[in-house]
C-alpha cells in the first residue's frame, strides 16, 4: 500500500486518515503551527479533541517541525485547507516556503467556507 503524508491536522486533514488508513495505506498526519495541541492530544490519546471516535490504530503523528520525516519516501501527499486569512495565510506562506525548500511538490486544495 501506499504511504500518504496529510499536512494539516484540523478538522478536514484529520478527518482524510479515517479512509486513507482504513483502505490500508500508511498515514502520517502532520499539523501545522497551528495543531501542535491537536498533534499532542492525538499522541497521548489517539484522537482528534473534537471527534468522537479515535483515529484508527497504526496512523502516525508529526509535528509540523517533524514535516521533513512526515514526507520521507511518501507516495502522496495532501494539504487540506479552509479559506486562510490574515494570519493564516501568512503562516501558509511560511509553510509552503519550508515545503519548497526541502524539494517536495505543493498540492493544496482549497476551500471556501459560507457560513
Amino acid at each position: 500500500m501506499s504511504i500518504i503524508t496529510i499536512i494539516g491536522a484540523g478538522m478536514m486533514g484529520s478527518a482524510l486518515a479515517f479512509p486513507a488508513r482504513e483502505n490500508g495505506h500508511t498515514v502520517r498526519l502532520t499539523g501545522t503551527p497551528l495543531d501542535k495541541d491537536i498533534i499532542n492530544c492525538a499522541k497521548t490519546s489517539g484522537q482528534h479533541p473534537k471527534f468522537d471516535r479515535p483515529f484508527p490504530a497504526g496512523v502516525e503523528y508529526y509535528q509540523f517541525d517533524e514535516v521533513e520525516n512526515a514526507l520521507e519516501n511518501c507516495d502522496l501527499w495532501n494539504k487540506p485547507i479552509i479559506s486562510p486569512s490574515g494570519e493564516q495565510e501568512q503562516l501558509l506562506q511560511k509553510e509552503n516556503s519550508i515545503l519548497c525548500r526541502i524539494g517536495r511538490s505543493i498540492l493544496a486544495i482549497p476551500f471556501r467556507c459560507v457560513l
